[in-house]
């Protein structure tokens, strides 16, 4: 893919100054750069902070760019107190072990300038991902490191630091904005150099954030440029750009499924957690524990809306969060967000009937239904994990959304006709009520 020029970003180092850091040696490079112990980031910082005393500046209202702590920020325990007033829940080291050994205070026997601990033990997470200064990055890392972080930006949020703050930092940060505001790199570095000027140094660092935009363009679209005929043909598919940490979570089920129904059921309750139940007698069964039920009430008008241009509803949806920047990455920041349940019926809906074919036909489904409770070998086909996925989550549902859901999900696995969708219905209910008695 070719990049325009006026979508390029630059480098604030040329080439030649960065290859000439890159060779001098750790501890020349303290002394010949930094100032060593007079560094300016590695101090009680003097100037304007989001942080008293530590180089610090927020580049949006929930991550914060910083330089390394010092044992001085840590005296009374004082950034703990400061970062936990800002609400920060995660802290993200971008240094490798032993960098930069002879700026401010130097390093503790742990290799970097402050005991992790420290701020663990005040429940404010900590993540090391070490990036070689000034050099490349590959898009691969720089998703694992993102994700991470917009995990964390759900709970709260979140700092990231390297040695000044500024070229691994600006980078990651970057990165982030790419992901969740679906930035080009020309705009992302835009929006951190607004805020802390300087930042992504090298043009290696420039270049990382150019070949994420390459990686996410071909290869983390919600949708396969064409229907696969298996679900692990989808999850072999996603699996090329989400980390591995994603993968062991939705397991055989699509992402966009998995997390469409998360984000529906908690439109209903305050908690929603999901557990294989692996009792012997329902080795089956994804177990939903859904508590503290909300106000949220299902109208007529809506239940007629999810039986109406479904379809076409979710499409249009669809492409308007494409053009916002939505991809199998940060796609559950998007769907935790929508407010709207019949958005986020026909998003599923219109994701179900384009990644796929056929995936089973509807004496197979029908079948599955009358034996999954006693059959676990059944499991071995690869719709059923997903089919189990839907119909505990719709047990979980309102019961005025059961009949609607019944009948999507016999289209979605077997393009079924009501015949079909009226033996899912029965399955419901029977389930329902065996839940009840028991």
């Amino acid at each position: 893919m070719t990049v325009a020029k006026v979508d390029q970003a630059d480098a604030t180092y040329s080439s030649l100054r960065t290859a000439i850091i890159s060779l001098t040696p750790e501890d020349s490079k303290c002394r010949l750069y930094c100032k060593g112990r007079a560094c300016r980031y590695c101090n009680a910082y003097l100037g304007k902070s989001a942080i008293p005393r530590l180089y610090s500046t927020w580049i949006t209202d929930d991550i914060l760019a910083m330089a390394r702590p010092q044992p001085v920020h840590f005296e009374n325990d004082e950034i703990i107190h400061n970062l936990k007033r800002k609400k920060v829940r995660a802290v993200f080291n971008l240094q490798e072990f032993g960098e930069h050994p002879s700026c401010g205070s130097g390093n503790l026997d742990g290799g970097f300038s402050y005991d992790p601990e420290r701020l663990m033990r005040n429940d404010i997470f900590y993540y090391n991902f070490p990036l070689p200064d000034f050099e490349a990055c590959t898009p691969a890392r720089l998703v694992d490191i993102v994700t991470v972080m917009i995990y964390e930006l759900t709970r709260g949020k979140v700092a990231v630091h390297c040695h000044a703050g500024h070229g691994r930092t600006g980078m990651v940060i970057a990165a982030c904005l790419m992901l969740v505001r679906g930035l080009t790199p020309r705009e992302a570095v835009d929006v951190v150099r607004q805020k802390r000027p300087g930042s992504v140094q090298s043009s290696d660092q420039v270049q990382a954030l150019h070949s994420l935009r390459v990686l996410l363009i071909n290869s983390a679209s919600v949708l396969p440029a064409s229907p696969f005929r298996t679900i692990s043909e989808y999850i072999e598919y996603t699996g090329r750009v989400l980390p591995k940490m994603d993968m062991r979570r939705y397991g055989k089920v699509p992402k966009p499924l998995y997390i469409g129904f998360i984000a529906l059921l908690r439109k209903f309750f305050g908690s929603v957690v999901l557990r294989l139940q692996s009792h012997a007698e329902n080795p089956w069964r994804f177990l939903f524990d859904c508590k503290g039920p909300t106000d949220f009430t299902v109208t007529e008008e809506m239940l007629h809306l999810m039986s109406v241009d479904v379809t076409a509803r979710g499409q249009a949806y669809y492409f308007r969060k494409v053009q916002r920047g939505i991809n199998i990455i940060n796609l559950e920041k998007y769907l935790m967000e929508e407010e709207n349940i019949v958005e986020l019926v026909s998003f599923i809906d219109f994701f179900m009937r384009t990644a796929f074919f056929q995936l089973t036909t509807t004496e197979l489904l029908t079948e599955f239904l009358a034996t999954v409770q006693s059959s676990e070998e059944k499991m071995v086909e690869d719709w059923s994990w997903s089919v189990c996925f839907v119909l505990s989550a719709i047990c979980c549902l309102p019961q005025l959304m059961h009949q609607q859901f019944t009948l999507l999900l016999a289209e979605w696995f077997a393009r079924g006709d009501r015949r079909t969708a009226r033996s899912v219905y029965y399955w419901i209910t029977q389930q329902k009520r065996s839940s009840q008695t028991s």
